[in-house]
């Protein structure tokens, strides 16, 4: 069937339609806040992009955790381009505004990529708006990081076709931008599942496409491919240098227990939300009846669409009854690499569900450090959503399918029949079986629909304009119907800075039972977005970490994925100390604690508590405690001997048998000054000691007195300490990440080598060249 007439503008006429339906609260002016907006990335990004206006580099965030690095958190995204919009923008507006351009990058690349593959204006169009407005993609909007790391997918799969079809250096150049782009946006599980999917796709393409050309030319191929993912790593080379020095420091170093990690796995019964999103209900409304895991409710739906999936199933059914004919035609060659894909990813995606996943965790390296299996159905939407832009190049309503849909319904209305009886004569709840009823109803209503639509498409090239753009708009209802609910938005009021929570008592500390009791089911109730919706303004002032930061407010905890372990360490002390947790608090200079246990001595109730005097964060000792492992400074802090006015414990692997002055009797702090990261303190004393800091002890900290290099000891347990002599001296501490030059140099000869290989290109094969 001739589908060729349909205006290249019309497809995107009715996206920008539908994202500004979808996301009109958005544009009149309000927020994403709900889970990961407030608690991670507008904290950290307000925080520091304040930093860049006021001319300092946002190395270090000393509002989380004892202090922790900002830029070497890989979600911060901080040094991906698009993010910078943030200078030109309210912080807020900002965010909202990066959500709808990515959404709309996705859809621009997977038009050129399908147009590559020989599709269609039609085909371009149903995989273009499948993909972009899926549920998948929708319901991680907000999830920036994920989100954008996805939209750059389609990109890499247009430039790879485009080195493996041209074997030309430019392409292999603008693979390299693109996969940098892509490792900037701040999901690397996202970024290495992606290059995976290029991985098997271009060794599937070099070996049975480019057969015909030649072992030189498939080898040439392959290179180029290679090429370009190795400049990309290049030009992200920073990020990722300092984000792998966060991971060696980190909690996560030697990977996470497989209970933990599988924990979001994509159970089979969920497989229901390819052809009912709502099967389970909506966290929107309060109805979703699964047991919530950490990440993983409603969003991780992979529905593409009614007409969607039926198109992917003709291109399957078609070329498996037909290859013999449709094999030989370029828009249907690829279609068994994508439901090999489709499979793959939904396998994998499955988890714990399955025998594979702990074979893989135990044997191949990754997949013991990347938490939720359910991430891979990334590539079955993906490639569903490309079957679906081949499968309306060839399918028929024959009488047979006829029937096979006939079938389909009147199976679907005997499981409805069964439902509602349910409902109505037994004492199962309604919260299970109403969704049920819904979904169904939802899902007859758009099959009776869409086989309407199909059995008699016009013949006349006059209707079939009309046919077509008919076809695309009810693919946009039905995603937008799918999408409902899944992105709560606020006033933009929310994140402006409130100076009433402000505190000065010391960092504040949450109990982590109560933290998660508090944010998971007061506020962020994974299976109800309502109680948020309703309590925003509590929210606002709650002190949630890393909420803190927007209000400049220290906090002991840390949301962040990554955090150094000698912080994690620290926390789970505090957590499991039943003796000295006074003196324990005040090493850490927690002034206010939230959660069931009240230190001794300490003012409150209602499960907040305050000290009786605001701890310090910088104070002197003259009294210093030398041992050889963490186990032994455990056993010192918990020692009722134990004071960290009084005491600082030490152990280090550096040289402890240098220069040891007198200890002091009189001795003064000035604190110079204090930015997030330099710190100046004089000291006058009349003998020597150590100047202790509650700041976390991390590569990259140095310390000078007087202009002489000093040494930074890693100082009960978790924090720092400086040794400083009698007299009157000045100590400054600054902290530069340790791989940065590195980094640096490695991205800036990535970008010149893209950029330039994509030059030479042009010219060679220019008429001047």
């Amino acid at each position: 069937m001739q589908r060729r007439n349909l205006p290249v503008w019309v497809p995107f006429i009715i996206l920008f339609l539908a994202v500004m339906i979808i996301f009109g609260r958005l544009l009149t002016g309000e927020v994403f806040y709900w889970g990961r907006p407030a608690l991670q990335f507008f904290p950290w990004r307000q925080f520091a992009f304040d930093e860049l206006r006021l001319g300092r580099l946002p190395f270090w965030n000393p509002y989380s955790g004892g202090g922790t690095p900002l830029i070497a958190n890989y979600q911060s995204a901080i040094l991906y381009p698009p993010n910078w919009l943030h200078f030109a923008f309210p912080n807020g507006q900002a965010m909202s505004l990066i959500a709808l351009v990515h959404i709309v990058w996705a859809a621009a690349g997977i038009w050129l990529f399908t147009q590559t593959l020989g599709f269609t204006p039609m085909g371009c169009a149903v995989s273009m708006l499948s993909f972009s407005l899926s549920t998948y993609l929708m319901g991680q909007t907000s999830s920036f990081a994920f989100a954008n790391t996805i939209a750059w997918l389609p990109w890499l799969f247009w430039a790879t076709t485009g080195v493996i079809d041209t074997r030309q250096l430019r392409f292999a150049g603008l693979l390299g931008i693109f996969a940098g782009f892509q490792l900037l946006a701040g999901h690397l599980q996202a970024s290495w599942y992606s290059y995976i999917g290029i991985g098997l796709y271009t060794l599937w393409y070099v070996i049975f496409i480019l057969r015909p050309f030649g072992r030189g030319e498939q080898l040439s191929a392959f290179f180029l491919v290679v090429l370009g993912m190795v400049l990309g790593a290049g030009i992200a080379s920073t990020q990722l240098i300092l984000t792998l020095e966060l991971l060696f420091q980190s909690h996560r170093a030697g990977g996470v227990d497989f209970e933990t990690l599988t924990a979001e796995s994509f159970a089979p019964w969920e497989f229901l939300k390819v052809l009912a999103p709502k099967v389970f209900g909506v966290p929107g409304s309060g109805t979703y009846n699964l047991q919530p895991k950490d990440d993983s409710y409603f969003i991780v739906t992979p529905y593409i669409g009614v007409l969607p999936i039926i198109f992917a199933y003709f291109a399957v059914r078609g070329w498996i009854k037909k290859r013999g004919v449709l094999a030989r035609l370029e828009t249907f060659q690829s279609v068994p690499f994508w439901l090999a894909l489709t499979i793959l990813g939904a396998i994998l995606a499955m988890g714990k569900y399955t025998f594979i996943y702990p074979i893989l965790y135990d044997h191949v390296p990754t997949f013991d450090g990347f938490r939720g299996p359910e991430r891979w159905l990334v590539l079955s939407v993906f490639s569903l959503c490309i079957l679906a832009g081949i499968g309306i190049h060839d399918w028929q309503l024959n009488p047979q399918s006829r029937q096979r849909f006939r079938g389909v319904i009147a199976f679907l209305v005997g499981i409805l029949a069964v439902a509602v009886m349910t409902m109505l004569l037994t004492d199962v709840e309604q919260q299970v079986v109403q969704p049920l009823v819904i979904a169904i109803i939802s899902l007859l209503i758009l099959l009776i629909v869409a086989i309407n639509l199909l059995t008699r498409p016009p013949t006349n090239p006059a209707y079939l304009v009309r046919w077509q753009v008919l076809l695309l708009i009810f693919i946009v209802v039905d995603l937008s119907w799918a999408a409902s609910g899944l992105i709560p938005t606020v006033p933009r009021s929310f994140y402006e800075r409130d100076l009433s929570v402000s505190r000065t008592q010391g960092r504040l500390f949450w109990y982590e039972d109560y933290l998660e009791q508090v944010r998971n089911q007061r506020y962020f109730d994974l299976a109800d977005y309502r109680r948020a919706e309703d309590r925003w303004a509590d929210i606002r002032t709650s002190l949630l970490p890393n909420l803190n930061v927007v209000d400049r407010v220290p906090s002991f905890n840390n949301f962040d994925a990554l955090q150094p372990a000698i912080h994690r360490r620290y926390v789970e002390l505090i957590e499991q100390s039943d003796r000295n947790l006074d003196n324990i608090l005040k090493g850490a200079g927690i002034g206010e604690v939230y959660g069931p246990l009240r230190p001794d001595n300490w003012i409150g109730d209602n499960r907040q508590f305050v000290a009786p005097v605001a701890p310090q964060t910088v104070w002197l000792v003259r009294g210093v405690n030398f041992v050889e492992t963490d186990d032994e400074v455990e056993d010192v802090l918990q020692s009722p001997a134990w004071n960290p006015a009084h005491t600082v414990v030490i152990q280090d692997e550096v040289d402890l048998t240098g220069q040891t002055y007198p200890f002091y009797h009189e001795a003064s702090l000035e604190v110079i000054y204090e930015r997030p990261n330099e710190r100046r303190y004089r000291i006058q004393a009349d003998g020597g000691g150590y100047l202790v800091m509650a700041t976390t002890w991390y590569p990259g900290w140095t310390a000078t007195i007087d202009g002489q290099a000093a040494t930074i000891y890693r100082a009960n347990l978790a924090f720092q300490a400086v040794e400083f002599p009698a007299g009157d001296v000045t100590i400054t501490l600054e902290y530069t990440p340790t791989g940065l030059e590195v980094g640096l140099i490695l991205t800036l000869g990535s970008i010149f080598g893209a950029v330039a290989i994509i030059a030479v290109d042009l010219f060679l094969t220019s008429p001047l060249g």
